[in-house]
């Protein structure tokens, strides 16, 4: 080997070791950073924190990428992006006068139509009223008060989306009940927990003055409609023919579990109405036997089809009947891991209350509200309502108003059932719209984490027409499945 290679491999050997000693040698370095990290996180951390109790909150709505859309309709994520950005505009005073109000009615619309920033900053704007104004200088055109109710609904809202609301829902929980225990409540009506349906008219009555709405107070009353509210009971032993969700159902001998197209229904729910008929102040509802509702949630369809096998099964049971519970059906399983075709079995007791017309439905436009007013409304009126001695905002309940995700349902069945589903946005047909009127809401079932009905902010909704539900033509109840 040459004098030449042997300096050329000897110098090589030497990088290579200078090399791999490196690395030893930076080990110190690195502690060093580490050390460094941990301090400067902690306020990077903080300075979300500090943001979102100020201003950040409503600053986020800048950047389009920070938007996530909840909402499915193509129409309603256009339309809420744009009453978002139009809101951010008059929020902060780009190129239009500061108008915080404006701003928060606009934040409103779109959170109603399911985007998510928009129900952040509603949160954000019921717990610090005046405080989440842009401006501090700039007066509001009308003060917009602390409203810790309408900061805890829009949360609770928010989390039927799966945001995660969980540490702002516990917090203003116990914010909650530590000023009731106090006796200083946030506003007037957050006494909605009045018990009967007198202490519920009243609730209603104060909702509207402090909305500003006393001009519309007897329209407003006059929508008003009795609804049997099913509460969640304590756990216990459920009893044969009892009021439950969930579970299995108490059939007579001779009755066949209802099957649908691609198996056996799912169990949702049985009513004893000897118990929901002494709460239905309209005496609409039989007064003995036993309802049992059914759903295919095994592939959850939206709608039934009278083409295919029924997605539904409404059996009434006549009272004095010999029932039994029923095991069940060994088909009876989940297509995938995330789909659940049983409700966990929820013993539930029968309540009055009163419900009032929801947005975006044929009766509350029948209010005649405007833009302004119908925004005081559902924040402030429907709220109140909403807020019930329940203990709960799981809505389950039959008749009285529906509480719908996506607007009016009675019309669309109508004329989906008349046959003439497009007509719908056409020419009114006169004798679909009477049979659109007809219809009573037989049953809704609520998403509830308790049942484990996980279905986002779904609700599912049996109808049923005033006259089939007089003569107990059960097998003419209609469905809709809202998300």
């Amino acid at each position: 080997m040459s004098a030449a290679k042997t300096k050329r491999r000897s110098a090589s050997s030497k990088k290579a070791t200078a090399k791999k000693t490196a690395p030893k040698k930076a080990a110190p370095k690195k502690a060093a950073p580490r050390g460094g990290i941990a301090k400067k996180a902690a306020p990077k951390k903080a300075a979300p924190k500090k943001s979102i109790a100020k201003k950040a909150a409503p600053k986020k709505a800048v950047p389009k990428k920070a938007a996530k859309m909840l909402v499915t309709s193509k129409a309603d994520r256009v339309a809420s992006t744009q009453l978002r950005e139009l809101a951010d505009t008059y929020y902060r005073g780009k190129g239009v006068p500061e108008d915080f109000v404006r701003a928060r009615a606009l934040y409103d619309k779109a959170a109603n139509l399911g985007d998510e920033r928009a129900i952040s900053n509603m949160i954000f704007f019921g717990e610090n009223g005046n405080g989440a104004r842009w401006t501090k200088t700039i007066e509001p055109s009308e003060p917009v008060e602390v409203d810790l109710y309408q900061a805890l609904n829009w949360a609770r809202h928010g989390a039927r989306y799966g945001m995660d609301h969980d540490k702002t829902i516990a917090r203003l929980e116990a914010a909650i009940s530590e000023l009731e225990a106090q006796g200083s409540l946030p506003r007037a009506a957050a006494a909605p927990a009045a018990e009967g349906v007198d202490g519920q008219r009243g609730a209603v009555t104060a909702a509207v003055e402090k909305a500003k709405l006393g001009a519309r107070t007897s329209q407003i009353l006059t929508a008003l409609a009795p609804s049997v509210r099913l509460v969640p009971k304590p756990a216990s032993a459920p009893l044969l023919g009892g009021s439950r969700l969930g579970g299995l159902p108490d059939l007579a001998a001779e009755v066949e579990w209802p099957r649908g197209a691609k198996g056996p229904l799912s169990f949702v729910a049985q009513i004893n109405l000897a118990d929901a008929s002494r709460a239905d102040s309209t005496g609409t509802l039989p007064k003995q036997g036993l309802l049992s509702f059914f759903y295919d949630l095994a592939t959850m369809p939206w709608s039934d089809d009278a083409r295919a096998p029924s997605a539904i099964a409404v059996l009434h049971t006549r009272p004095g009947t010999a029932l039994a519970r029923r095991s069940k059906p060994a088909d009876l399983v989940a297509p995938h891991k995330y789909a659940h075709v049983e409700l966990v079995e929820t013993p539930v007791e029968c309540r009055s209350e009163l419900t009032l017309p929801f947005n975006r439905t044929k009766e509350a436009r029948a209010l005649g509200l405007s833009d302004d007013e119908t925004h005081r409304y559902m924040d402030h009126v429907v709220v109140a309502v909403r807020i019930s001695s329940a203990g709960t905002d799981a809505f389950h309940r039959m008749l009285g108003h529906a509480d719908p995700n996506q607007g009016d349902m009675t019309r669309r069945k109508a004329y989906q059932v008349a046959g003439k589903p497009d007509a719908i946005d056409e020419t009114p047909d006169e004798k679909v719209e009477a049979d659109a009127a007809s219809f009573r809401l037989l049953l809704q079932i609520d998403t509830d984490e308790q049942l484990r009905s996980d279905w986002g902010s779904g609700r599912l909704f049996y109808w049923i027409r005033e006259a089939d539900l007089t003569a107990g033509r059960f097998e003419r109840t209609v469905f809709e499945f809202q998300g």
